[in-house]
């Protein structure tokens, strides 16, 4: 009787184990998939925020000439945005490097995510310096945006890559799609004067529903680790170090659009202090995020 018992648990066990990598294997596949789709999606995003360029050239469409423009044509010559596009490209081309060696050392599957999250964080800052600053103006809209739009959707893809216990395919779609809405919202706002209300009404939104499921990151954490005792994962420490940055960067874009109008958002002040946050972001990003990688390299020198 006892070795009948033995045996059915122990078939129970094997059981539950199968099913566990049949549903590990599944999301691993899963995700392969995704990410073709995601990167085309990408693509096509990045072409709608740089339509604006192609529809003032062939239909000669008329651009809203407000204090956004003004600001913004005297900006791309400002000294002040030059200092800090220069100290962001001279912090992200050190990041851009640290990303090349590991192409001859380990690819992780947070590879590609933290290559897009770079090249996103230095190309934009790049062409802003490289474009004559003539028609500078005419792309800092557009540049800028499809800068915020990459950061939002390879932080979502994180979410989704590392914590898929909270944030799932549903979830995941809902905030990018959201807040691929938002950006483009504001993007053609500021190009072609569409009212405020509904960019302020639709970012209110997206931001709600992010904070929503932040704390219910922070309660998932919570029950399973800090009340067990036990060590946080690698996968999860990945996924609260992209929430909590982006908690950082929420708070940050609240109190800036609650203290200046969204006519400043292009002023010198304004222009440098976001390329000095989105700098100061994502390197902290990298080094978080690192600081893991570099216990796991300690943890297997340990055990040869």
């Amino acid at each position: 009787m006892q070795i009948h018992q033995f045996s059915r648990s122990r078939c129970v066990k094997m059981e539950l184990h199968r099913k566990k990598y049949c549903e590990l294997d599944m999301a691993k596949m899963f995700e392969i998939k995704l990410f073709p789709w995601a990167f085309i999606i990408e693509i096509l995003i990045l072409v709608i925020c740089f339509a604006p360029l192609v529809f003032d050239s062939l239909f000669s469409l008329e651009r809203y000439q407000g204090k956004q423009w003004s600001f913004a044509s005297s900006s791309v010559t400002s000294e002040r945005v030059y200092v800090a596009l220069v100290s962001s490209l001279s912090i992200s081309s050190v990041l851009l490097f640290e990303v090349i060696l590991d192409i001859f050392t380990t690819l992780e599957k947070s590879f590609a995510p933290r290559c897009i999250r770079i090249l996103a964080l230095f190309v934009p800052y790049l062409l802003l310096i490289l474009v004559p600053s003539r028609t500078n103006s005419d792309y800092i809209p557009s540049i800028l945006y499809a800068q915020q739009i990459t950061f939002n959707l390879t932080f979502i893809y994180s979410y989704y890559q590392f914590g898929s216990q909270v944030w799932d395919v549903k979830s995941s779609t809902i905030l990018a799609t959201g807040a691929t809405l938002n950006s483009f919202i504001n993007l053609y706002s500021s190009i072609y004067g569409v009212t405020e209300y509904l960019s302020t009404a639709f970012g209110l939104l997206v931001t709600l529903y992010f904070l929503a499921k932040y704390c219910q990151w922070c309660l998932y954490i919570y029950r399973t680790y800090f009340l067990s005792g036990k060590l946080i994962s690698k996968e999860h420490y990945f996924c609260s170090v992209y929430m909590a940055c982006s908690f950082v960067a929420v708070v940050y874009n609240a109190t800036m659009n609650y203290l200046f109008s969204i006519t400043l958002q292009y002023s010198v002040d304004l222009l440098s202090s976001r390329i000095y946050s989105s700098t100061i972001l994502m390197t902290l990003v990298s080094i978080l995020c690192d600081r893991m990688l570099k216990r796991d390299l300690m943890v297997a020198q340990v055990k040869i």
